[in-house]
């Protein structure tokens, strides 16, 4: 079943664009490698993680896909949240500089890096 979702801009300004998506693609994007959006099939590129971070925008309940979840998190007194890739164990990230680790919301364990803001 084919999904349509609105591009989200996490820290950005990027207008909102329909996209369509199979499931699967939006499962393998979390936390995949980036250099710009148009990298990520689905949501944003992370930039100021090291080798940038597909993520989808989730504030509102907008659901991340299987193997991620909503991390929400403050910044400047601003909500955002967005999908990162789920993790048991540093080996589950598959990417040098990834750890599995515990994000600001403590709601369970996804890939980081622990020396990114």
């Amino acid at each position: 079943m084919t999904r349509y979702l609105a591009l989200v801009a996490i820290f950005g300004g990027l207008p909102a664009c329909p996209l369509t998506i199979e499931p699967a693609d939006e499962q393998s994007v979390v936390g995949q490698p980036c250099q710009t959006d148009l990298d990520c099939p689905v949501g944003a590129c992370l930039t100021s993680q090291p080798g940038g971070y597909c993520t989808m925008g989730c504030l509102g309940g907008q659901p991340c896909p299987a193997g991620s979840r909503c991390v929400t998190m403050v910044f400047f007194g601003l909500k955002d949240a967005s999908c990162w890739r789920t993790c048991n164990r540093h080996e589950d990230c598959g990417r040098a500089g990834y750890s599995c680790m515990v994000p600001p919301d403590n709601g369970g364990l996804v890939c980081a890096n622990p020396s990114s803001p």
